[in-house]
């Protein structure tokens, strides 16, 4: 709350006496087209889109664990238009908006980004406003919550990061969060050529006294497998009574990752990930 009202504070300046006469509605979803066109421009790693959705002025705020920043001119200096100085993924969830008045719209969201393989959960906020006609961001924060760690989940805490195989024209992408309060949250993608043939959503997560990884593919049920055996960098997980795959094995060798799915008459897929 004390955070909110800095950021209203801040913005009031910037939006006072505008003459606006749109309503609550049609405010925020102005600002929720504003919120995709830069989370997309993050994503496409497209600096000129980037830095379009930001107020273009010294009255831009950025604020952070160290302190605000002003201006816009700071903001563009430190946006490389070299591919590998952007974030390897970006995943926004739970986005929330609320309309504050006329032409002012306050958003937060969940980040989940990935830098080389490392991986950084946190808290983005936005105050979106409108100038002239143009919805802008004019003040943006991002806090980062501690790197890890739920210690019930130590056995699989390796896990973490995001990982890429490529073999025969087939990318497969996984990518596992933190753990934290009893879960670590995952995704995956199998690539062929331009189309996403195949995604899954996975968690592990404490069950009672056991570890479990609950896996979701594309078009298939649900399906949990238990922690059966652990040690440095290696997990086990199973279930019996699954068809493919009965047996799910992980093992962290340095930056690499290895995966092999197993199930009945000997039937076996593996993975060699390197971390991206």
């Amino acid at each position: 709350m004390r955070l909110l009202v800095i950021l209203l504070l801040l913005s009031a300046p910037l939006v006072a006496g505008c003459a606006h006469r749109a309503s609550p509605e049609s405010d925020i979803e102005a600002a929720r087209a504003l919120f995709t066109r830069n989370i997309e421009a993050i994503q496409h790693k497209d600096q000129a889109a980037y830095l379009s959705c930001y107020r273009q002025d010294a009255s831009l705020v950025r604020n952070g664990p160290e302190g605000p920043t002003m201006g816009f001119d700071g903001l563009a200096a430190g946006t490389s238009t070299v591919p590998a100085s952007w974030p390897t993924s970006l995943e926004a969830k739970n986005l929330e908006l609320h309309w504050i008045g006329p032409g002012l719209v306050y958003g937060s969201y969940r980040y989940l980004v990935s830098y080389a393989g490392d991986v950084f959960e946190g808290i983005s906020e936005r105050m979106f406003t409108e100038r002239d006609g143009r919805w802008e961001i004019a003040v943006t924060t991002a806090f980062g919550l501690p790197a890890s760690s739920d210690p019930r989940l130590e056995r699989v805490a390796f896990l973490a990061g995001a990982w890429a195989a490529k073999e025969d024209g087939r990318t497969t992408e996984e990518t596992w969060s933190h753990a934290r309060a009893g879960t670590m949250m995952g995704n995956a993608r199998t690539i062929v050529g331009d189309r996403t043939v195949h995604f899954e959503h996975m968690r592990i997560e404490l069950t009672g006294d056991d570890i479990e990884l609950v896996a979701s593919p594309s078009r298939q049920p649900t399906t949990r497998f238990r922690l059966v055996a652990s040690g440095e960098g290696f997990a086990v997980f199973e279930n019996p009574t699954h068809g493919f795959p009965r047996r799910i094995t992980y093992r962290r060798d340095g930056k690499k990752l290895h995966a092999r799915a197993e199930g009945p008459e000997n039937k076996t897929a593996d993975w060699t990930y390197e971390r991206r």
